[in-house]
């Protein structure tokens, strides 16, 4: 696992869904699963759910400019250009 580790949170690359790339911000957005459920006496019943969700994160070169370059980096390092 690969980790983004910036002033006051690190993140895991993988659970990375998508970035958009503004003027001088980055929104990151981040997904993670929830499972939750309960099973009967008998294991082929039971009942639950499976869900998955995107955190947004907004990094902004004016307010976290040592995250926004951080962040920059990883995106230039990690990422082919098609044009």
């Amino acid at each position: 696992m690969t980790f983004i580790k910036l002033s006051n949170l690190v993140i895991n690359t993988a659970k990375i869904s998508s970035i958009r790339i503004h003027k001088n911000h980055y929104d990151i957005y981040v997904s993670h699963s929830d499972v939750c459920g309960w099973m009967f006496h008998f294991p082929i019943f039971g009942m639950g759910e499976i869900s998955s969700n995107n955190t947004r994160f907004n990094v902004s070169k004016e307010e976290h400019e040592t995250d926004y370059e951080i962040i920059s980096n990883w995106i230039n390092n990690h990422t082919k250009s098609v044009f």
